[in-house]
C-alpha cells in the first residue's frame, strides 16, 4: 500500500465504494508504493524551509538542505512568493531544480497571491536545463492556484522536459495564449499521457486550442476539464476528437453547463461511445444534458466494449428505460460497465420502476437496437423471452423518488411474477456489491420489500454494502432489517441508515441483531433517536459481537448515561472488534466524557484505534489531561477534538493572533489575510491562517467567522496588534479586531463617523 492509500485510507467515509477512485485515478503517481515514511517526511520538511526562505533567505542553509536531500526527494511542492530583498530575485528556483536530479514530479503554487512571471519562466527553463543535463527526467508538472502565467517563452520551458508525461493546470486562469502553448506541446510531445486543466476559467477561444491539440495527442490517456462553466460549445469539439485517441481512458466534463449546446454535445458522446476503442471512465457529472440523451447515445452506451464506469448525475432522463436497457445490453453482449452513478436523474418512482424493469431483455430487444427492425419483428418463442442481465457492482440511485407499493404482509399473497421489480432484480444479481438509495423518500414498506430481495428462502443478494440515509424508514423499517440480518448465511458488510428516525425501538432491534450476525463490519446509525435505552440495548450487542468494526452513534441524545452502558459493553468484550466508534453531538458532559475514557480506553481490553467526540459539552481542561493520560499510557488512539490541542502549545500561542470578523470562510479570505500582514503592512512571516466558523452570537446577524493567524516569530504578534493600535486593521474593505491568542489581550478600535460613512 503507497502512502497515499494509507493516507487516504484514514479520511474514508463510513460507506465505502471502489467508483471514486476510478474517478481519480492517474497515469503517474508520484507517492509511489516504495517511496518510505522517511522520505515523507524530508519532502515535507524541504517545502515547510521553502515556504519561509522567500520571506527570509538563507541560501547557505538552502544548499544545505539540498545536499542532504537530493537523493531523497523524487517529488517537492514550490510555493511562489514576492521577490521582496533576495537580490538574485528568482535564481533560487534555478538552483533548487539543478541540484535534484531524482526529482520525477514538481508542483508549483501560490495560494492565489502571486503570478508566475517571464522572469520566473527563465529560471524555470534554465533549472530545467541544467536538471535534464544531469540525467533528471521530470514526469510530472502541476501549477496550482497561481495569480497569472505568463505565455511568454513557456513553450521554451516546456521543451526543456522532453520527458514530461502529466501536465496539471488546476484553480488557476488558462487563457487563450497559453491554451495555444497546450496545443502545440499537445502537438509535438509525444509522451504527454494526461492533462488535468480543472476549475481554470477556460473560454470557448481556449477550448478550441485543446481541441485542437487533442486531434494529435495519440498517447494521451487521461483529460479533465472539469468545473470550466464557459467551455461551452467547445466541448463538442474536445470530445469528438477524442473518439479517435487510441489510449484515451478517462474523460471529465464534469460540472459544465452544457444546455447551450446540448443536443450537439450528446451527439459527439454518441461517436466516442461507437468509435473509442479504449475508453474506460466517463464524468458527466452536472452537465445538465440527459435530458436531451438520445436513443443513438443509449444505443452506443450498450455496445461500448470497455467502458467500465460512468457518472450522469443532474438533470432527469427524458426516458430512464433506455438508460436500464442499456445497462442491461452492455451485460448482455459482453460489455465492461460496472460502476454506475445516476444521482437525480431517474426522478420519480415510476420512473426507478421502468428503469429496474428494463434490466430483463429479450433477443428481440436486441436485434431491434442492434440489428434489423423488421427481422426483429418475425421473432418468436424464446426468442422474445425476457430475460435478466445487469454486470454492475456499485450502483449509486441517491435522489431519485422510490415507492415499491408492497409491504412484506402483501407480499405473502402475491406470485413471484408479480412481485415490484426491486426484488427479483436484487434476487437474481449476482454480482452487485453496492447499493445506493439514500435520500429516495423510501417508508417503511419500501424497507421490508428492499429486505424481501436482500435474503429469502430461495434466492441471497450479492449485495455487501447498502445505503440507505436520508430516508423515512423509522422503526418498522429498522426491524425489518434487523429481522433479515438476523438470519444464516448474510453477507451485507456495510449498512448506513442514518437519518432515518429508527427510534429507540428501532435501535434494540438492531441491537438484537448484531449479538447474532457475523456479516456487518460498518453501522451507521447517525441521527436516529436511539437515546439512552437504544444504548442500553447496544451494550448487550457489544459484550459478545465480535465482527462490527466500525459503528456511528452521533446525534442519539444518549448523554452521560447511554455512553456509560456503550463503554461498558466495550469493556467487557476481550474480542470486540470495534475500531471506530463515534459519539459526537450527544449532550455528553465532561464527567460523562471521562467516564467513557476511563472505562472503555484505559481498559486493558480497549480495542479502538478512532473515537469521534466532537460537538459534546465538554471544557477544554479537560481534553488536555485525557490527551496527557492517553500519552502517558502509550496509547494509540486518534480522537478528533485532540486535533486542535496542538494549536494550544505555549511557544505557538505567543505567536499567534485571533482575528474577528471575518466576511467569509473560504481560501480566498486565509490568502487575503495573510498577503495583508505579510505584504502590505509588514509584520512578519506567516505560518498558516485557520479560518473558522463560530456558534452563532445573539443579537447579530452576520455569521461568527473568525480566524488565527500564525507567525514565525512572536515579535509579530506585537507589530499586529500595534497595526491596529492605528486603525489600519482593515483587510478587503472590513474592519477587524486583533487579539493575542490565549491572553485575551485585544485592541478594539471603534470604528468613527469617517468609517461609518
Amino acid at each position: 500500500m503507497c502512502i497515499r492509500d494509507r493516507y487516504n485510507q484514514g479520511k474514508k467515509s463510513i460507506m465505502g465504494g471502489q467508483f471514486h477512485k476510478l474517478l481519480e485515478m492517474t497515469s503517474y503517481d508520484e507517492y509511489s508504493p516504495s517511496m518510505s515514511w522517511m522520505e515523507l517526511f524530508l519532502k515535507l520538511e524541504f517545502e515547510n524551509f521553502m515556504e519561509l526562505f522567500i520571506h527570509n533567505p538563507d541560501f547557505k542553509k538552502l544548499y544545505n538542505y539540498i545536499d542532504i536531500l537530493a537523493p531523497h526527494v523524487s517529488c517537492l511542492c514550490l510555493l511562489i512568493g514576492p521577490k521582496k530583498g533576495i537580490k538574485s530575485g528568482y535564481h533560487w528556483i534555478t538552483a533548487v531544480l539543478t541540484k535534484l536530479p531524482k526529482l520525477t514530479a514538481l508542483k508549483l503554487y501560490s495560494r492565489g497571491l502571486y503570478g508566475i512571471s517571464l522572469e520566473i519562466i527563465k529560471c524555470l527553463q534554465k533549472g530545467a536545463s541544467n536538471f535534464v543535463k544531469t540525467n533528471g527526467k521530470l514526469l510530472k508538472l502541476e501549477i496550482d492556484r497561481v495569480l497569472m502565467l505568463c505565455d511568454q517563452k513557456l513553450l521554451l520551458f516546456f521543451k526543456t522536459l522532453p520527458d514530461l508525461r502529466v501536465i496539471n493546470m488546476n484553480q488557476m486562469s488558462v487563457t487563450q495564449p497559453i491554451a495555444s502553448v497546450l496545443n502545440k506541446i499537445l502537438t509535438n510531445f509525444k509522451n504527454i499521457q494526461e492533462l488535468d486543466l480543472v476549475d481554470c476559467r477556460m473560454g470557448v477561444e481556449a477550448g478550441k486550442e485543446i481541441a485542437d491539440g487533442l486531434m494529435r495527442a495519440k498517447q494521451l490517456e487521461i483529460l479533465r476539464i472539469a468545473k470550466n462553466p464557459s467551455l461551452g460549445p467547445s466541448v463538442v469539439g474536445i470530445v469528438y476528437n477524442l473518439a479517435f485517441s487510441p489510449k484515451v481512458s478517462l474523460i471529465d466534463i464534469s460540472e459544465i453547463n452544457l444546455t447551450s449546446k446540448a443536443n450537439d454535445v450528446v451527439e459527439s458522446l454518441y461517436k466516442l461511445l461507437s468509435i473509442s476503442g479504449s475508453l474506460k471512465v466517463l464524468n458527466m457529472n452536472k452537465t445538465s444534458i440527459n435530458h436531451v440523451t438520445s436513443e443513438l447515445f443509449f444505443k452506443a452506451l450498450g455496445n461500448n466494449k470497455t467502458l467500465t464506469a460512468i457518472c450522469m448525475n443532474g438533470s432527469v432522463f427524458g426516458k430512464s428505460a433506455n438508460m436500464g436497457k442499456a445497462l442491461a445490453l452492455n451485460a448482455k453482449r459482453n460489455g465492461s460497465l460496472e460502476y454506475v452513478s445516476i444521482v437525480g436523474s431517474i426522478g420519480s418512482s415510476g420512473n426507478l420502476t421502468g428503469f429496474i424493469d428494463s434490466f430483463w431483455v429479450s433477443d428481440r430487444d436486441e436485434e431491434h437496437w442492434y440489428g434489423d427492425p423488421q427481422e426483429a419483428s418475425k421473432m418468436h418463442g424464446e426468442q422474445i423471452e425476457r430475460k435478466f442481465y445487469c454486470g454492475l457492482k456499485e450502483l449509486v440511485l441517491d435522489m431519485n423518488q422510490a415507492n415499491f407499493g408492497h409491504s412484506a404482509n402483501s407480499l405473502k399473497h402475491v406470485k413471484y411474477v408479480n412481485y415490484p421489480k426491486i426484488i427479483p432484480f436484487l434476487c437474481e444479481n449476482k454480482v452487485l456489491e453496492l447499493l445506493n438509495l439514500k435520500n429516495c423518500n423510501l417508508n417503511k414498506g419500501d424497507s421490508e420489500v428492499l429486505c424481501f430481495g436482500l435474503k429469502s428462502e430461495d434466492f441471497l443478494s450479492s449485495v455487501r454494502i447498502l445505503n440507505l440515509a436520508h430516508n423515512n424508514l423509522r422503526k418498522e423499517g429498522a426491524q425489518a432489517l434487523a429481522t433479515n440480518l438476523s438470519q444464516d448465511k448474510t453477507i451485507l458488510e456495510e449498512l448506513d441508515i442514518s437519518r432515518n428516525n429508527i427510534g429507540v425501538a428501532g435501535a434494540k432491534a438492531l441491537a438484537k441483531m448484531l449479538t447474532v450476525n457475523k456479516s456487518l463490519r460498518v453501522l451507521n446509525l447517525f441521527a436516529n433517536a436511539v437515546d439512552v435505552d437504544g444504548a442500553r440495548a447496544l451494550k448487550e450487542s457489544f459484550k459478545v459481537n465480535t465482527t462490527l468494526a466500525k459503528i456511528d452513534l452521533g446525534c442519539n441524545r444518549l448523554r452521560e448515561k447511554g455512553v456509560k452502558e456503550l463503554a461498558e459493553g466495550l469493556s467487557l468484550n476481550n474480542d470486540s472488534a470495534i475500531r471506530t466508534l463515534g459519539i459526537r453531538f450527544n449532550f455528553i458532559s465532561d464527567d460523562g466524557i471521562t467516564e467513557f475514557f476511563n472505562m472503555a480506553v484505559f481498559s486493558k481490553t480497549c480495542s479502538l484505534k478512532h473515537l469521534y467526540i466532537k460537538g459534546n459539552y465538554y471544557t477544554e481542561l479537560n481534553i488536555v489531561d485525557l490527551q496527557k493520560k492517553i500519552t502517558e499510557n502509550s496509547i494509540i488512539l486518534h480522537v478528533d477534538v485532540f486535533e486542535k490541542l496542538k494549536n494550544l502549545k505555549q511557544s505557538q500561542l505567543e505567536r499567534s493572533i485571533w482575528i474577528s470578523p471575518i466576511w467569509a470562510n473560504t481560501q480566498d479570505a486565509a490568502n487575503k489575510i495573510k498577503s495583508f500582514f505579510e505584504d502590505h503592512q509588514k509584520v512578519g512571516i506567516v505560518v498558516d491562517v485557520r479560518v473558522r466558523n463560530g456558534p452563532k452570537i445573539p443579537g447579530r446577524v452576520k455569521a461568527n467567522i473568525y480566524a488565527i493567524v500564525e507567525f514565525a516569530h512572536p515579535n509579530s504578534v506585537f507589530r499586529a496588534l500595534r497595526v491596529a493600535s492605528k486603525k489600519k486593521a482593515i483587510i478587503a474593505g472590513n474592519r477587524i479586531k486583533i487579539y493575542k491568542a490565549g491572553s485575551g489581550v485585544a485592541v478594539n478600535v471603534k470604528p468613527t463617523s469617517k468609517h461609518r460613512r
